[in-house]
């Protein structure tokens, strides 16, 4: 969600339009449309994890080491102003209409600290407007860490011998989701899904793909191509009947969705054009996508306060997709880029 700010080199438009594809999944989850449009996320994830690795992966090869003070500081320019101004106007409407005041503010503080995966995690509550951000907390906690993970592995093993460390971590983190599974008496599936540490192998799928490098086998390519129709029906089959959260069907598709996308990027960063690359460059979706991340903190508080006025959900839906689209404009082109603009010229 919050990985928009890569490089002319590296940028890719068909991307942005995969994040529009993905912010379209979820709005429509919310709207009470799809399912399993929760699958947004997910892609998110493996997204994120590709363009993050491949950034740091490049810099690494520059220079050798990577500007560690300077990543996290950009990261921060990126994303914590917009969340800030979200957080601030998510307290001004729970106190104004007095609605879930208390959950609010403790969602607020788990937001910005970026704790609020392990909040539902591990105490599941009604979701407030702010509950979406757990996925944030989620990719930041992945900032954190991955990059000295990353750095430590690179110099000791190489990138070749790097991905291999990362297929390991992958393999681990699908076993201990199953442990999970098996261990407890109780439902486990919002500890499963909620939990930095039970999801980030789809982050990491993406980190392994970025580590594997962008020119795979004429033959591996070829069928990766080809898959592009199964790797539709396979979406699509989530979209209209899994439910992540409460189906052990939902918990044990994570890896294969980001496998899914994985080959999705694969098609798409290839220098031969493909039907999927027009696709997901359609002007539409590159635009939507560029602002995905305004787009993303701001739907579910809009939703929200639309759905209480009494409307229909298709009226609901077309209202606060308008309301969204408009509010993430300006949030891209008011908070977010003349933030990170600044935040390139201090460092």
């Amino acid at each position: 969600m919050g990985s928009g700010n890569h490089s002319s080199r590296t940028y890719v438009p068909a991307l942005d339009g995969i994040r529009a594809v993905a912010i379209l999944f979820v709005f429509l989850y919310h709207a009470g449309y799809l399912p399993g449009g929760w699958v947004g996320v997910d892609i998110f994830f493996t997204l994120s994890g590709y363009l993050i690795t491949t950034i740091l992966v490049t810099e690494f090869e520059a220079r050798g080491s990577v500007f560690i003070r300077r990543f996290f500081f950009r990261r921060a320019c990126r994303l914590l102003p917009a969340v800030v101004v979200l957080v601030g106007v998510a307290l001004a409407l729970s106190f104004y209409f007095n609605d879930q005041l208390r959950e609010t503010k403790i969602d607020a503080v788990a937001a910005l600290l970026y704790v609020e995966d392990f909040r539902y995690a591990f105490s599941p509550v009604t979701g407030t407007t702010l509950g979406h951000l757990w996925s944030l907390s989620v990719e930041e906690q992945f900032y954190l860490i991955w990059p000295f993970f990353l750095i430590v592995s690179l110099s000791l093993f190489g990138q070749e011998r790097s991905f291999y460390v990362v297929i390991v971590t992958i393999v681990f983190v699908i076993l201990w989701r199953f442990a999970l599974l098996t261990e407890h008496s109780a439902s486990p599936y919002y500890r499963i899904y909620f939990s930095f540490d039970t999801r980030i192998d789809e982050l990491l799928i993406g980190s392994a793909l970025a580590l594997w490098g962008r020119r795979p086998g004429q033959a591996l390519l070829r069928t990766i191509k080809l898959s592009w129709p199964f790797i539709f029906i396979f979406f699509i089959a989530i979209l209209i009947k899994v439910d992540p959260v409460t189906k052990w069907e939902g918990v044990s598709s994570y890896p294969l969705i980001g496998a899914a996308t994985a080959c999705l990027i694969v098609i798409l960063t290839t220098e031969e054009i493909h039907f999927l690359t027009r696709l997901f460059t359609l002007a539409p979706l590159v635009a939507l996508g560029r602002i995905s991340y305004g787009f993303y903190l701001w739907h579910y508080l809009i939703i929200h306060e639309v759905k209480t006025g009494g409307f229909t959900i298709l009226y609901v839906t077309v209202l606060s997709f308008a309301l969204t689209l408009i509010v993430s404009i300006g949030s891209y082109r008011l908070i977010e880029q003349p933030v990170l603009r600044l935040g390139r010229r201090a460092y």
